[in-house]
Order: structure tokens, then sequence, then C-alpha cells
């Protein structure tokens, strides 16, 4: 196992640093021979997430001598501690730091983390200038949807992938170890890279202005008329690519579901959505496979959630099919189907009975906009009556709440066009309480419109704050309904995304000045600072609004020109045309190619398509079995050690589910609508706390033999978890918690923390402790040596502890040993040992290791 980072216990969860997860790779490393770090500028659990992310883990683990690893942004707690210590950030897999990887991809998901990126760099020791890095240096790249305009962070990339990265990413890695092998020039890597198609080499483009700050020209100084870098597409979705086996985390992931990519790209056409142009063609995933990856998924997982993810699920051509036949696998081995992304002119009546069979899970319809003129103009094809259908059907299919999406700022938007939105919410309202009693709320997201590059509104102007916060204020005070809950993203964040998003190389000096004033985390509202990036474009001399409130000519030169996402700008500026006129351009699957310029690229979606798909076996899983009459109850001993114990108790329950599910064991669930586990626990160990001889009660739909049991979940479970012992209960054995007599802890310290912390005044001296060090010492005893403890609360311990022991090994470690009962469900706890009678203050804690090394139950 590898050792972990001294500084683990100093953070508030140390279950997102401590890896091992089941389905994380390690590789031993006589078989590496370049490394990667897979970088996502977020918290372990938003970036634990990213399919994205997981793809790319995948492609390149099953590589022959590569070895990827994961990194996330450190938590602020973390992160306070490496600049205290003068430590690297390091790596989840093996603790390496970045600096020691060949290859750094970083995830540019959202504009307000380039910050995030920036602090990496920085945390790991390394120079955040790709002119600054050296032949020793990592080789820095990026991909996702923000670099389709990189260059706010041209100055500190050595190169970005544009487009689909599963192939690009491996021809990267060859290209490197070639240039490794036989060449030392940095210079040389680069050449090389600029030659993948699909990769963009900043270096190598020059950027020529106006007088005015408009860029006048860019050109490629490498090599003459090469002046355009080519989206990459992968033209099909391999089932190989995709990550059947993927990471299971401990902490609550964002998403925490099976998730399938049943397709890419979309052709609805909004003309606000940049994902819409960038991942085009479409390519979807043909049924057969999806049903085969679900399968593999949920039995590697143990997850009891899959989620169908693309642009627009509902869109899929085999959905209507489809959705029955997994139902019809899902309902008996209890698993329930999301579809996060559905048009609510896809959200068909038969498509939601289907997918509350189970469980019904949370249904989002996004109107964008209130009035059908204004949707014309962003080309959102759903009328009113579309969208009060598909809530009335989420209703009276008896979903207690449904989440409204709705933008405002958007080009042409009108007084009226709001009050239409405000209109339409109430009209939802009045259809949920007459649909149906178990009607919760409403919840409406806002967000300000930020025009993006490569979409038909890349030339128009952003809305201002104050006419932003005014039409806010103004919403809010036109929905007062307690049913009815408003939310919305702030317009200032929205601001800052809009200049990063439509910016220029000249916004890297903001970026460094920003993040040298302690802007991070910009995207959590609790450490947004407006002012501070305010500051640093005051202190650059950058007028932000050049970027966001400043409408562009259609013939001006905009930074992201030389990248190229195959939609061709003659298409995009029509398109802006048409909505400036609020005319609607049809899904060319229904209405013919629109000419978007992606038919001579391999795109066969000019006619929609239909399929035929085999039924997905029915036949319940060996762990599912409904038979009440054969349930049976089972005591579990296990142990909860070395990394383990930084696994808080919901974590450690989670993961315990999960294990149980790969194991095809036959847990009982509860009845109602929200099904769980029948599984009960004894007194939680603390984060920290190792646990040798614990319990907890599984209740099972069939009886299995023991040994086969505890064999079976241990093959499944993570690092520092097993069973050590599974023994049937009788019908009519008291509950878990019942039969618990008492707990035995081992407390071991440093002799030091005694001499630095104890009180003369409490304690004559040290040595009166250690007098007793090889016997058992009364409690009464001990507690007389303490002059300050009341009588009331030397009587309360004496209740409780049963005994305790201390020892002393050499004049390095002191070792308290006692045994606490249990008492209508309160016993002494270790830091009231260590606080109360040791008089230990809670600032060393970190160096005191506590194991609760068995629970002492009652003869039953």
């Amino acid at each position: 196992m590898k050792p972990l980072p001294d500084y683990i216990d100093l953070v508030r969860r140390p279950s997102r640093y401590i890896g091992h997860e089941i389905g994380s790779v390690r590789k031993p490393e006589n078989e590496v021979d370049t490394r990667v770090a897979l970088v996502f500028p977020d918290v372990y659990e938003i970036g634990v997430s990213n399919l994205g992310l997981r793809i790319l883990y995948h492609v390149l683990n099953r590589t022959k001598g590569v070895q990827a690893e994961r990194v996330y942004s450190p938590w602020v707690d973390l992160e306070e501690v490496l600049v205290n210590k003068k430590l690297p950030l390091l790596s989840i897999e093996s603790n390496k730091p970045l600096r020691k990887f060949d290859i750094i991809g970083i995830t540019l998901q959202y504009e307000m983390s380039y910050t995030n990126i920036l602090n990496i760099l920085k945390l790991s020791f390394i120079p955040i200038k790709s002119g600054e890095r050296d032949e020793d240096m990592p080789l820095v790249i990026a991909g996702g949807p923000c670099a389709f305009n990189p260059e706010p962070l041209a100055q500190f990339f050595d190169a970005f992938v544009i487009g689909d990265g599963e192939e690009v990413f491996l021809e990267i890695v060859e290209v490197y170890r070639g240039w490794r092998n036989f060449s030392s020039k940095k210079l040389e890597l680069l050449k090389a890279l600029s030659e993948i198609e699909g990769v963009y080499v900043p270096y190598f483009f020059k950027v020529s202005h106006h007088s005015d700050g408009r860029i006048s020209d860019i050109k490629n100084v490498n090599v003459a008329g090469k002046d355009s870098v080519y989206k990459r597409t992968v033209k099909s979705l391999v089932k190989e690519d995709f990550p059947c086996r993927t990471i299971i985390p401990y902490i609550e992931a964002v998403h925490d579901r099976v998730n399938i990519e049943i397709a890419r790209g979309c052709l609805n056409g909004c003309r606000f959505c940049q994902a819409g142009i960038i991942y085009r063609p479409l390519r979807e995933r043909d049924p057969d496979e999806i049903k085969e990856l679900i399968k593999l998924s949920i039995r590697n997982s143990g997850y009891n959630e899959v989620s169908l993810t693309s642009l627009n699920a509902g869109d899929y051509s085999g959905i209507g099919d489809l959705v029955p036949e997994l139902m019809d696998y899902f309902e008996p081995n209890r698993i329930s189907l999301s579809l996060p992304s559905l048009r609510p002119d896809t959200l068909r009546q038969t498509l939601a009975s289907q997918i509350k069979r189970f469980r019904k899970t949370g249904f989002t319809i996004a109107p964008e906009a209130g009035s059908q003129s204004l949707r014309n103009v962003i080309n959102k094809q759903i009328s009113e009556d579309e969208i009060l259908k598909a809530a009335e059907t989420v209703f009276k299919e008896g979903w207690g709440a449904l989440k409204l999406y709705f933008m405002i700022g958007l080009p042409t938007e009108k007084t009226e066009d709001i009050k239409e939105m405000i209109s339409l919410i109430k009209k939802i309202k009045k259809l949920a309480a007459k649909s149906t009693g178990k009607f919760k709320r409403i919840s409406v997201s806002i967000s300000p419109f930020v025009p993006k590059s490569h979409t038909p509104f890349q030339w128009v102007s952003q809305e201002g704050l104050e006419r932003l916060n005014d039409k806010i204020r103004w919403i809010n005070e036109n929905i007062r309904d307690q049913k009815i809950d408003i939310e919305w993203h702030d317009p200032r964040l929205s601001f800052l995304e809009a200049v990063l998003a439509r910016g220029d190389r000249k916004l890297g000096g903001v970026l460094e000045k920003a993040l040298d004033s302690g802007c991070k985390f910009d995207g959590w509202r609790e450490h947004f600072d407006f002012q501070k990036w305010m500051k640093a474009f005051d202190e650059t001399g950058i007028d932000p609004y050049f970027y966001s409130t400043r409408a562009r000519e259609l013939d001006e030169v905009f930074p992201w020109e030389h990248i190229k996402p195959g939609v061709s700008m003659d298409f995009l500026r029509n398109e802006y045309s048409r909505a400036l006129q609020g005319i609607i351009t049809p899904d060319c699957r229904k209405s013919g190619c629109t000419n978007c310029g992606l038919a001579d690229k391999g795109c066969d979606y000019k006619t929609e398509k239909s399929y035929v798909a085999q039924s997905i076996s029915s036949e319940k899983e060996e762990i599912r079995v409904e038979s009440e009459d054969l349930s049976v109850k089972f005591r579990i001993k296990f142990q909860k050690t070395e990394i383990a114990k930084y696994l808080s108790h919901l974590e450690f329950q989670n993961v315990l589910i999960r294990a149980l599910s790969r194991a095809r064991i036959p847990v009982a669930y509860s009845r109602g609508f929200h099904p769980h586990p029948l599984l009960s626990f004894s007194v939680p160990l603390s984060v920290g706390f190792e646990g040798f001889e614990e319990y907890l009660d599984i209740q099972l739909e069939k009886e299995i033999g023991t040994e086969d049991f505890c064999s079976r979940v241990n093959k499944e479970l993570p690092l520092g978890i097993r069973f050590l012992d599974a023994r049937k209960l009788l019908p009519g054995s008291r509950s878990l918690m019942k039969v618990i007599s008492s707990f035995e802890y081992e407390i071991s310290a440093p002799h030091d923390i005694f001499s630095e912390n104890g009180n003369k005044e409490k304690w004559a001296v040290i040595g009166d402790l250690m007098k007793v060090k090889s016997d058992s010492l009364a409690v009464e005893e001990l507690l007389v040596l303490n002059q300050t403890l009341q009588e009331a609360k030397v009587a309360d311990y004496v209740k409780f502890i049963k005994k305790i022991n201390i020892e002393e090994e050499g004049n390095k470690l002191v070792k308290i040993k006692y045994e606490t009962k249990l008492i209508d469900g309160k016993m002494v706890k270790p830091k009231d040992i260590m606080k109360e009678i040791f008089d230990i203050d809670s600032n060393v804690y970190d160096k005191i290791k506590i194991k609760r090394t068995r629970v002492i139950l009652d003869q039953e």
C-alpha cells in the first residue's frame, strides 16, 4: 500500500485524498514508461463524476506502459496545509508530485475554474507559463469544451486538444515517447504535437491587433498557410472506449450513479448552446450496446441508479423502445432510471410512467424563455402547450416536484418576455396543485445569458449587470409563493464567464493577478470575490466590458477564429440573422440538411433513424429474491482499519452497500417509495479511528453459507475493510444495539504530549501516571490523581469506565487502554479521556492514534 501523507489527519474530509477506490488503477513501477496526470480543477466529488475524464482514464490505462493518475483541486484546508508545510500537491493513485509526471492533462470544463488551474500548477511547484517550463518539466496540455476558445489560457499551456480526446490523447503519448527517446529540445516536441489533427500549439500562432484592441489577424508562424486547427472527431462511440469498470468514490459524488453516454452531439440547434455546435455531428450508440454497457457497469459498480446521458436523451432515436426494456430489467433488481436532459416535447406520458416503475428520479424542464417569440429567437423548438403538457404529465404520474430552467438577458428580450416567463411559471404551479395531492414545490433556476464562442450569438453583447439585477428583482417580487423556489445564478459570475468565454491572450495577466489576490473556487458562492477580480482588471489595464457587453461586427476577427469546430462561420452568421428575424431552423433529421458545414465531414443524420433492439434479459439477478418467507438476519464481525479509517460512517455505509451488490448478496430492502437496504450498525467510529472487531446486522432475502458470505464480500471491499465472521441469528434475536455491552479503546500518544500539555496544578507529576504503567489501575485511583475533576464528574466516569490501563513504551509512546460501558446509548469517548482526564489539547490530536480494539456483546 502507498504511504499516506502525514498531513491527511489535518484535513476535514480525508476520503477525498486517500485513493485505492474500487476501479482505480495502479500498475507496477516496472511496467510503466509514461506517466499521465489527469487533472480536474475542482474538488474530488465534482471531478470524479466527470465522464470525459473517466473515459480518458480508462483509455490511457488500458494502454501498455502508460499509467494515468488523477489530481483534483485541493480544498482550502488542504491547500493551507500544503502552503504552510511547503509541500507539493500529490496524485491520488501513487502520491507522486505532479512534477514527476511526463504529461499533465487538464480539463477545461468551466471558465470560472481557470484560477484553480493556475493554482494547481503553483501548488505543484511547476512554473505556470509554458515559456518558463524547460525539458525537465511535464508537458502541460488541456482539453474540454472551454478549449474551443483557448486564448485566455494560451500562455499557460503547451498544447490544447480541440474536440474528442479518446484517439488524440494516445497519439500525443506516442509523439511524447518518440521525442523523449530521440530529442532533448522542447521546441521539437511542440512541432511534432502541432502536426497531430486536433492539437493546437499556441507558441506557433502570432496574434496581431488593431489600435482599438480588436484582433486583426492570427497566423501560424511555423507552417505557412496552416492558419487553422480543425476539431478532432471520433466517427462513432466505441464500446471498448467506455469504462464499464469505473472508479467508485468513497465520498458521495455529484453524479453518484452509473452514467451511460447514449449519444454525443445534438441537432436541435439552440442558438445560445455552444455544446450543440462543438459536439456535432450527432453520434448515437447502438441500443444493444447500451444495454450491455449498463449490465456490466451495474455489476462492476454496485450502483442502483442509471442515468442515460447526452445533450438531450429524449431525442435518442430508440428511446421509446429502450426505456421499457431497461425498466423490465431494472424494476425486479431495484434499479432506478434517470434521464437528466429531456426536452418537453420528448417527455411523453409513456416515458414518465416507465421511469417511475421503481423509484421516481428528478425531472427538469428547460423552457429557457417564457414567450414563444423569444423561444423562436433562440431556436428552442417547443411551444407553451408542449411545456404545459410535459409538466402535467410529470405531476399526473405522481411526481411532487419539478425543476424549471430559464435564462434572462437573451438577445432581443423585452419586458413582455419576462412577464410571460412569470405567467408560464404560475400556469405550471396551477397544474401541479390540480394534478396531485403530493405536490411539494417547483424549483425555478434563472441564469443570465452568456454569449459563447462558435455560436450564432457570439456576435451579441451581454446585458449589463444593473439591468440583469433589475430583472431578477422584478421576478422575485412578482412570484411570491411558498411552493415556488427561485434560484438565480449570480450575474457578476455570468459577467466574468462572458469575459473569459470571449476573451483573448491579454486576459492571461488578469488571471495571474486574480490568483495572486486569492481568487480560487470562484464558482463556489462562499469563495467568490467580485471586487478582487475587478481590481485585477484595473491593475492590468484591461477593460472587461470590451469582452462582455461589446457587440461584435459580423466581419470582426474573433480570438478563436483559427479554431474550427466543423460548423462553418457562414452557417453561424445565417443563424444569427434568422434569430433576429425570429425564424426557426428545424432539426435536420426532420427537415433535411441545413448546410451547417458537416455534410461533407461524415455527417449521416440527414434523415431520422429508428432502431429495432434486441430485448434485454428480464431475468432477475441473483441478488434479488422477492420471497419474504426466506428472509434471514446475519450478524457480521468486521474490521475497518488502515485507509478505511478515514471514511465517515455514511461513506462507509455506501461503500458496504455497493460491495454487497457487486458480491451478489441478496440483501433485503425496506418497502415504500424509497427502498433502502436493511442494515444496522453499532455506534459509529469517528473519522480517523480504526476498528478491529466491529459488528453490523444485515437482513437477507434468503439464506447463504456464512463462509461463502464473507469470501464473496471481501473480494469486493476496498483496502482496510474486511468481514471476519458471519453468523445467522435466530428469529426474535435482540437487535445489535441492545446486545452491546461495552467498547475497548486504545489511545497511542507521543510521550512528549503529556509533558508539553500536562498542567502541573492539575497533575502532580507525569511520573504519578507512569507508576502504574504495567498494571490495571482502578478508575478511582486514576481520577484522584487529577486534582481538578469535580466529584460529580468523577462519579460519572466511575459509572462508565470498567477499567483503564496505562503503558509506556520507552520514552517515546504512552498507550492508554480503557473499557467503557454503553448505557442508554452513552459512553466515555476517547476525546473525553484525553481532554477531561489527561488534559491533552485538541490542537495535538493529529499526533494521536486511536483504535477501537473490540466491541463487546452480551451473551445472546
